[in-house]
């Protein structure tokens, strides 16, 4: 492997056989097996990266988490040069890890985790939502979300905060397990402030409703198969390759798609019909400014904006 360029950062898959570098604002794979060959080049951070790692996001995936001086935090899936996931954050970032089981991702002196404890994803980001809202000080209500040992259900167990500590001096802005809390049945434990549900906050849906959501599905079916059967008169094929370019990815801070958004709405990502709206509108705006002198391409995008807008009509007029 020969690597020319300026390398400050590097870090090894051994899983994979592979190993990622990193020097200014670009990233590269390497195939250590197949010969120290490039696999990979990504370029979609406008400052320098200065961390990265590797964590299994799923089963089988293996994920490169990125952060760098834009404030950025960018995940790709590298075996396909594939942004998954980005978020933007007020500070630059200067480092990211992630725990073993890729439960916990510490960004700068940030902690954000899951636990069993929550009932799932989409209410862990509420609650998440909902306690921002809420400065925890000692002796305040709260409730937290307990699963079954059998992890089939649960229950809201009450208690109060008793005292409020840092866990670790090395990090002490963190809220990680800050609180200490009493429930009602005389029963202690340590938690962070998302775990917290406020009773003067009421829930709200956690997800979408079935209806709109399918109306969502039966439109982008309908897309996917105006690929082949109208010649791609809405652009999809053409967006969706666009998003997996580098200049692309360079130009805008969140490269939105019509597959990522389909697979959002599938995996139950929007929780209003407003969030689905805001990735349409960004992703149209995306479009829009990258195929600007492209005639034939922007009355494409027009063309499919008038259709995720009539179908949003509809959804609005049945609800």
């Amino acid at each position: 492997m020969c690597v020319m360029d300026f390398m400050q950062i590097l870090v090894l898959n051994a899983s994979s056989h592979r190993t990622c570098t990193a020097g200014l604002n670009s990233v590269k794979v390497w195939d250590l097996i197949g010969g120290g060959k490039m696999v990979c080049f990504m370029e979609s951070h406008n400052k320098t990266v200065m961390s990265m790692c590797v964590g299994r996001m799923g089963l089988d995936e293996n994920r490169l988490v990125i952060v760098s001086l834009d404030g950025y935090m960018k995940v790709f899936d590298y075996g396909r040069a594939k942004l998954t996931y980005s978020m933007r954050f007020q500070a630059p970032l200067l480092s990211v890890a992630l725990s073993p089981d890729c439960s916990i991702r510490v960004i700068n002196s940030m902690v954000f985790a899951g636990k069993k404890k929550l009932r799932n994803d989409a209410e862990k980001k509420q609650t998440m939502t909902l306690t921002i809202k809420t400065n925890w000080e000692v002796g305040d209500e709260c409730r937290v979300w307990w699963r079954n040992e059998s992890s089939e259900g649960g229950a809201w167990w009450e208690g109060r905060i008793e005292s409020s500590q840092v866990k670790s001096p090395n990090f002490p802005d963190s809220p990680w397990e800050r609180y200490k809390v009493v429930y009602e049945t005389g029963d202690t434990n340590l938690h962070s402030p998302w775990e917290f549900d406020n009773p003067q906050f009421p829930w709200e849906n956690s997800t979408m409703d079935e209806e709109p959501r399918e109306k969502l599905l039966s439109l982008f079916a309908g897309l996917v198969k105006s690929i082949s059967k109208h010649q791609d008169s809405y652009g999809i094929q053409k967006l969706n390759e666009a998003a997996q370019k580098m200049d692309f990815c360079n130009r805008f801070p969140v490269p939105l798609y019509p597959e990522l958004i389909h697979q959002r709405v599938e995996n139950r990502y929007y929780r209003s019909m407003g969030s689905f709206k805001h990735d349409v509108d960004a992703m149209l705006s995306n479009a829009e400014s990258y195929f600007g002198t492209n005639s034939h391409m922007r009355s494409k995008i027009k063309r499919l904006r008038d259709k995720i807008t009539k179908t949003l009509r509809k959804v609005s007029h049945s609800c």
